[in-house]
């Protein structure tokens, strides 16, 4: 790690310094104790998931400054306020339901950071169909409402809402304009 508190090779510093295509998402945004949010990779994410991590590089939890440790109920709170608003006042037919916080880390290396998935209640309706992989071959899992865990699998839907998609540039308007309301309201910098 070098003196700034940045690891070379992980992608996590490399958003944390605006690079790695995270412009393109409506960059970084700077909250109190040392943390961003940024909008989350749009071809794995939809309209409104965001990554909030810390700026210099922390692996997991036992590595966070005090100060860290203090904001981060905090600036998901504030994250989730801001979420709910911008729906309400842009969405009106499809409330925000639900604001999933989720926290796995598989990455090499590791980089601590958080999954903000916001559910509305037409994600909430959708029937995801899925495969479930047995130790021998593939079965047909039939399908389920999205809820809970199962909001990764939004993005790879065939009927997830139009004005949510992010993937391949569409709707990148209304993803930079929910980014730049997020930044008006969250911003330290």
């Amino acid at each position: 790690m070098n003196a700034e508190g940045y690891l070379d090779g992980c992608d996590g510093c490399e958003i944390s310094q605006g690079r790695g295509g995270v412009n393109e998402r409506g960059g970084v945004i700077p909250l109190p104790g040392g943390w961003i949010v940024n909008h989350y990779d749009v071809d794995e994410g939809f309209l409104g998931y965001l990554a909030l991590q810390t700026c210099k590089h922390r692996a997991d939890f036992a590595e966070l400054l005090t100060n860290e440790a203090v904001a981060l109920g905090g600036n998901i709170k504030d994250i989730h306020m801001v979420l709910h608003d911008y729906w309400s006042q842009n969405f009106p037919g499809d409330p925000l339901e639900r604001v999933y916080v989720v926290y796995f880390s598989e990455a090499l290396p590791p980089h601590l950071h958080f999954h903000i998935i916001p559910r509305t209640k037409r994600i909430k309706e959708m029937e995801l169909k899925t495969k479930i992989l047995s130790q021998e071959e593939e079965i047909e899992g039939g399908s389920f409402k999205c809820e809970g865990w199962k909001i990764y699998l939004v993005p790879k839907c065939k009927d997830i809402p139009p004005e949510y998609v992010t993937k391949k540039g569409k709707n990148k308007r209304k993803l930079l304009k929910l980014m730049e309301y997020i930044k008006s309201k969250l911003s330290v910098g």
